[in-house]
């Protein structure tokens, strides 16, 4: 086994710099009005993620409890502004407003535009809107997703597998199954395979995933983990099987499960990506085994 080393303080830097532009982002709209923020979102001349961010704030009203859209609340500009940032020819601007799709869904021309974009040239785009269409289980994704699923290229067919776990549909299940029993078309296939029917309700890949966590080597050792740890059967055992990474992985097996729990953990890790990320890592796993402990019954 490898001792700990993270990764070149490059990425630490980067890390720091995307931590305090998103500050700055956040101190910029604080006080911005609802109307202040649908005038910065249309701003074509301001950066695409300063919009983006305007638009998610202007999705979201902070001064209910729970947190409640705008749209839900009946603002009838929220869905146009959102089908404008649709039909922008920016990819990057049309995926990021791909994530605030489901807050209109009950506009069915954003229904319509998510499902128009699923021909769009740009892989980025398409594979974000085709995770949003089935995340709400429109069946018009499902053609699309069982295309690329049977296809032969590695990168469609991840994405297809990582979206049919939420169809919840015969079709959908029936091509995950029938794959994973002929075997994958890889060891790593079988583990996206395995991870994509537990979390659609099928455990028949749970001894492999724990196989491949426990032998603790590479990325897709700490993939493994990942996958028990999001499904609350087996929650405890994944949370002790990412713990099981960090002490005895590999090297890059202990660099991916700290960069994983840093995008887990709320609030995030102070310092992931120095020499300190292993031991914040195992103290934030550490921590939600004995809250997992503390909820069971008896």
């Amino acid at each position: 086994m490898t001792d700990y080393i993270p990764p070149d303080p490059s990425v630490a830097e980067w890390v720091y710099q995307q931590r305090a532009a998103e500050k700055e982002r956040a101190r910029r709209l604080q006080s911005t009005s609802p109307q202040q923020l649908k005038h910065l979102v249309r701003d074509r001349n301001e950066p695409t993620i300063l919009r983006a961010s305007a638009m998610s704030k202007l999705a979201f009203s902070s001064c209910d409890r729970p947190l409640v859209p705008f749209s839900c609340r009946g603002d009838p500009e929220v869905p146009d502004i959102l089908l404008g940032l649709l039909s922008e020819p920016e990819p990057e601007m049309q995926r990021l407003a791909l994530q605030f799709a489901h807050f209109c869904w009950s506009d069915p021309r954003v229904v319509e535009k998510v499902r128009s974009l699923l021909d769009d040239t740009d892989l980025y785009v398409y594979a974000e809107a085709a995770m949003v269409l089935a995340r709400k289980r429109d069946k018009a994704v499902l053609p699309y997703l069982l295309t690329w699923f049977h296809g032969g290229d590695e990168p469609h067919r991840n994405m297809a597998t990582a979206c049919l776990r939420f169809m919840k549909t015969p079709e959908a299940h029936r091509a995950l199954r029938e794959s994973w029993e002929q075997g994958g078309r890889s060891e790593w296939d079988r583990v996206g395979l395995a991870s994509a029917l537990l979390w659609s309700g099928d455990s028949c890949g749970v001894p492999f995933l724990e196989e491949v966590a426990r032998r603790a080597d590479g990325v897709w050792s700490g993939v493994a983990a990942t996958a028990l740890y999001g499904t609350s059967a087996y929650h405890a055992e994944g949370l002790k099987l990412m713990r099981w990474v960090l002490d005895h992985g590999t090297l890059e097996a202990k660099q991916w499960m700290v960069g994983q729990i840093y995008n887990l953990a709320r609030p995030l890790l102070e310092h992931a990506f120095t020499a300190d990320g292993i031991h914040e890592a195992r103290c934030w796993i550490d921590q939600h085994l004995q809250e997992t402990a503390t909820r069971r019954p008896g």
